[in-house]
């Protein structure tokens, strides 16, 4: 990934969790599907979920990279492949 996408979704994370910090809690799209629901659970169970329109698809991507290394580090693993290709999935559909 390319420093400028990395530079990219860091600023898109930090803006969504400014407006959280402010009270303003986003709406996921979708939510009553597959997708959103392991998005939910594979993401949101540690932080709150960013919404996909936040980030293109290639940050999203980077993001998740990012946060099996975060896993990893704590001895968790990295997330399932069936769960990483849901939300992978969930997440191109509704990138920015």
């Amino acid at each position: 990934m390319s420093d400028a996408v990395a530079k990219s979704a860091r600023l898109a994370v930090a803006a969504v969790c400014g407006a959280l910090l402010n009270g303003c809690a986003p709406e996921l799209p979708a939510i009553d599907t597959p997708g959103a629901r392991v998005y939910l659970e594979a993401c949101g169970s540690c932080h709150v979920a960013i919404p996909p329109s936040s980030l293109k698809y290639a940050s999203w991507q980077f993001q998740v990279e990012r946060m099996d290394e975060f896993r990893r580090a704590r001895g968790w693993g990295p997330l399932p492949e069936a769960q990483r290709t849901i939300v992978l999935n969930y997440l191109k559909q509704h990138a920015g």
